[in-house]
């Protein structure tokens, strides 16, 4: 069976396993796989080394997808695993054997780039523009924390005093339906998308995230999965109409400048 034949040899303190996929006939050198086998948290954490940069993986446990890009877990530690349609087709990936391309920038990442189950490998196809995580800079001296508590839907003179400060705050994330969605006349059945707001620690005060991108999108996820608050810069926007601030209780828009995870600053 293909990938059982492996080599163990140490190299600098570290095991490099080449996988040998087939024997040539007549007495030729056997054909060395060039992916080389491990951990997700070997492969990650350079425990294992492939000059091509080419690893064989147990298929992981995905905690996150959306289009191209995955959240997966290695023990206590998130990755980022990119692949071609992989919301839809990482389902299939159980109990096979993953080939990936480690990438180092901005963060160590792996895009899948075959998927082996026994002597059947399944080539998939490359990812030319994946979104990934986005980090900055960021001087927290620079930066004013500001408590939005106190910001609630009935402080219209207070929001409007903060408009267009950028403050560091802290909140709790929440994916909920869109206060401003409007049903297209005559469609009783249209429903609202999802989308994120950030609500104070001290009290209901509830703020619309306007900015949305792809890396804030993975950002958020990685906050939601696991179960940290929102520490962050944002920028305060216009208040909305007092009609609307009564009846969906959302004081404003705001716009988020960085969020802080595992000692980085992730942008939108």
């Amino acid at each position: 069976m293909i990938g059982k034949s492996r080599f163990g040899l140490l190299r600098a303190g570290l095991w490099v396993v080449p996988i040998v996929v087939a024997l040539s006939a007549c007495g030729e050198e056997p054909e060395v796989d060039p992916y080389v086998y491990g951990t997700l948290g070997q492969v990650t954490r350079g425990h294992v080394i492939s000059d091509e940069r080419l690893y064989e993986i147990e298929s992981p446990e995905i905690v996150f997808a959306q289009d191209n890009t995955a959240i997966v877990r290695s023990g206590n530690h998130l990755e980022i695993l990119v692949g071609d349609d992989i919301e839809n087709r990482a389902s299939s990936w159980g109990g096979k054997f993953l080939g990936v391309q480690k990438f180092y920038s901005p963060v160590v990442w792996l895009m899948a780039k075959r998927v082996r189950d026994g002597e059947t490998i399944a080539a998939l196809d490359s990812v030319e523009a994946p979104v990934l995580p986005k980090f900055t800079d960021v001087n927290l001296e620079e930066v004013s924390g500001f408590d939005i508590s106190g910001l609630g839907w009935n402080q219209k003179e207070k929001i409007e005093d903060m408009l267009d400060a950028e403050v560091q705050t802290v909140g709790t994330l929440a994916l909920l339906p869109d206060h401003e969605f409007e049903a297209p006349d005559g469609d009783d059945t249209a429903q609202p998308d999802m989308v994120w707001y950030l609500k104070a620690e001290k009290n209901d005060a509830t703020f619309k995230i306007s900015n949305m991108t792809p890396a804030l999108e993975i950002a958020f996820r990685l906050l939601e999965i696991d179960d940290l608050p929102f520490v962050g810069g944002i920028t305060i926007k216009d208040a909305y109409a007092y009609a609307d601030r009564r009846a969906s209780k959302v004081s404003a828009p705001i716009e988020v400048n960085w969020v802080r995870y595992a000692n980085r600053f992730m942008a939108p």
